[in-house]
């Protein structure tokens, strides 16, 4: 899908163990991120953010209740 560019938005649900793979999938197609996902890992976040310094694109990682009480932290 990435592939057919321009792309206005992607909407995805995916189980959090994705939520790397898909931004880093994202940053390579120079496509725009705002994604309201948690990645789940320091490695991860910082592949993430190593990736996106290098690009031109904007990607935000929105955390959700990870340090809420009744969020359901790692």
């Amino acid at each position: 899908m990435l592939d057919k560019a321009p792309i206005e938005a992607v909407i995805s649900a995916l189980p959090c163990h994705l939520h790397c793979s898909a931004y880093l999938d994202c940053i390579a197609a120079h496509e725009d991120s705002t994604v309201r996902a948690d990645v789940i890992t320091r490695t991860d976040c910082d592949r993430v953010v190593a990736a996106a310094a290098r690009g031109d694109q904007v990607v935000q990682i929105g955390f959700q209740r990870r340090a809420d009480e009744i969020g359901e932290g790692p």
